[in-house]
Order: structure tokens, then sequence, then C-alpha cells
């Protein structure tokens, strides 16, 4: 973006996906959605071979998240 002239937060929004380490060296600092990976993966599973079981219809898991701030929106 940078390289096209684009500032981030002013011309555009920028958000990022599950807080990793390395976002506290990007300038503006990045906000991210910070959620459970493991619990995500169990839950990914479960609904897969339940699919695959026939012994339940697909479903949507709720999940807990948390919006880190940054400087990026």
């Amino acid at each position: 973006m940078k390289s096209k002239g684009i500032q981030v937060p002013q011309d555009a929004g920028l958000m990022g996906f599950d807080h990793i380490d390395v976002l506290k060296y990007v300038s503006p600092a990045l906000t991210t959605v910070e959620y459970a990976v493991e619990e995500f993966g169990v839950k990914a599973v479960e609904s897969l071979v339940s699919q695959i079981e026939q012994t339940a219809y697909p479903t949507v898991p709720l999940l807990n998240y948390k919006i880190i701030p940054g400087d990026s929106i």
C-alpha cells in the first residue's frame, strides 16, 4: 500500500486476524482480532466428524474473540 501512496488509516483502514507477535513491529500498529486458535481447531474437527458420521447438521460455532486496538483503522 505504501508503494502505491496509500496511507493507513488516512486513506484506508486495515485490520488483521490472529494477533501474531510480528505485528508489534508494523507501523502503524495494526488493529487485529485475537481468538483461541486451538479452540477453533477443536470445534472444526468436531463439526467435521459429526457431519461425516451424520450425527448432526452443520453448525456455525460461536467462538470468543477480542479486538486488539491499533492505529490502522
